[in-house]
């Protein structure tokens, strides 16, 4: 039997369109972050009226994924080829203090 182990989180999704499509719009939103999403719950349904007659759909899930082993997350640690959002903008901030730091430098006597 294949060893795996899972953690959940609690996430609610939104939508003016139906139920389904809250649960869509969740699921989209965690698989940004969360890697191997295996499994959702749905735990609570409700609704927000606007304007006495609009509809606004809440999903609360439980999404479950699957913790990976400690040394494929060393491997996922390493930059690829096509990096995060937040992975670019680190990568920009270290560019820029470089520069900060090179200018500094080729001011200075030796």
């Amino acid at each position: 039997m294949p060893d795996k182990t899972y953690k959940m989180v609690e996430i609610v999704g939104v939508s003016d369109d139906s139920i389904q499509q809250a649960v869509r719009n969740a699921l989209a939103k965690a698989s940004r972050t969360l890697r191997n999403l295996d499994w959702f719950e749905v735990t609570a349904i409700r609704g927000l009226v606007r304007n006495n007659r609009d509809p606004q759909f809440q999903v609360q899930l439980k999404v479950g994924f699957r913790l990976l082993e400690r040394d494929l997350l060393a491997s996922l640690d390493e930059p690829t080829a096509n990096p995060t959002s937040t992975e670019r903008a680190e990568r920009r901030k270290e560019e820029k203090r470089a520069g900060k730091r090179d200018k500094k430098n080729k001011g200075r006597k030796k």
